[in-house]
């Protein structure tokens, strides 16, 4: 089955009880990216159908779709991918100009409701739980920025979107539209990332190791305190206002597997963009909390890039469309004009 083109796993099912005689034991699910992918030349050869049947006691054969329970929101997408089963959102204005965007390690595409509500009256608006986030199936191996843009290739096809308004990311989704950018040039107008390391470098590479063996030692949930609370300014975390969504900021950090967390971490290891985007041919506008970290390294990003702009918001830390949603949407509305 492997070797048709489209598939994506197989898996074999094994009856435990009951255990009479003439009850089938076993139960194989072979998945596939297309529903036409057994029409194909080799699926159909008689030689290769008889060499599969010899090794089953059963020649049934169901075609199964995935399942989609009948309150579910419209606009929500299972997309199956290099593996993984997407969970993706759309919003907005059908045949408006589409925006894609990207999320930040440890949170799942609700992080950007507010945005959404803000400009899905203007423009389609396509977002997607990254590898092992929210309800998209967990990697099995460490991922890299190339297969996280090339997830939002493989999503913008399912959907018939041929090229993107923008991209806008954000921390680990910002380094994804960087990518994406050089990449996928022909698939975006422009690209906005937000809050991101543009390279990596010793002492980030042992902060995210220091950060693995947290986990392993502690659990998810000692890494989320730390993470939810260096995110924010503290003017923001100490106004009884924000604790409810710093609760939520956190809770969803500590619901993600920590599988999940290492593979997408190992992309931050070794990777330099710093030293590519002086071949960026999209407009970018690059966008940072004042307070963010990041936000040296993102000046040095913008001297490097032919097409760019630079916003800063005030009062911000890592993550603008929680800490300051108005100010973000606003630096959002400007850079799409055009």
């Amino acid at each position: 089955m492997a070797d048709i083109e489209g598939w994506s796993r197989s898996r074999r099912f094994e009856l435990i009880e009951p255990t009479d005689s003439g009850i089938c034991k076993y139960l194989a699910l072979h998945e596939f990216d297309k529903t036409n992918a057994l029409c194909a030349d080799k699926a159909g050869t008689v030689k290769w159908r008889n060499e599969v049947i010899e090794i089953v006691a059963e020649r049934d054969r169901s075609m199964w779709e995935p399942y989609h329970p009948s309150d579910q929101a419209s606009g929500i997408h299972t997309v199956n991918h290099n593996g993984l089963q997407f969970n993706v959102k759309v919003d907005g204005t059908p045949g408006s100009p589409v925006i894609a965007l990207s999320n930040p390690l440890g949170q799942d595409l609700s992080v950007w409701d507010e945005v959404v509500s803000a400009l899905e009256s203007k423009y389609q608006i396509v977002r997607h739980d990254q590898r092992g986030h929210g309800h998209t199936s967990q990697p099995n191996r460490n991922t890299s920025f190339p297969q996280l843009s090339d997830d939002l290739v493989a999503i913008l096809d399912y959907l018939k979107i041929p090229k993107l308004h923008a991209l806008v990311g954000v921390s680990m989704g910002g380094v994804v539209a960087l990518d994406f950018g050089l990449r996928y040039a022909h698939r975006v107008d422009k690209i906005i990332p937000c809050d991101c390391h543009p390279l990596s470098s010793p002492d980030s590479k042992a902060q995210w190791n220091a950060r693995i063996a947290l986990i392993k030692e502690k659990g998810i949930g000692a890494l989320a305190d730390q993470t939810a609370v260096r995110w924010f300014t503290d003017p923001w975390k100490e106004d009884p206002a924000n604790a409810k969504t710093l609760k939520k900021v956190r809770d969803l950090f500590a619901k993600l597997p920590p599988g999940a967390f290492i593979a997408n971490a190992r992309a931050m290891d070794n990777y330099n963009y710093v030293d590519r985007v002086k071949d960026l041919k999209v407009p970018c506008t690059l966008v940072c909390g004042a307070q963010d970290p990041p936000l040296e390294g993102m000046k040095e990003l913008e001297k490097e890039i032919p097409h760019v702009q630079f916003k800063i918001i005030d009062n911000c830390g890592h993550l603008p469309m929680v800490e300051q949603p108005a100010a973000f949407v606003k630096v959002l509305e400007e850079a799409l004009k055009g």
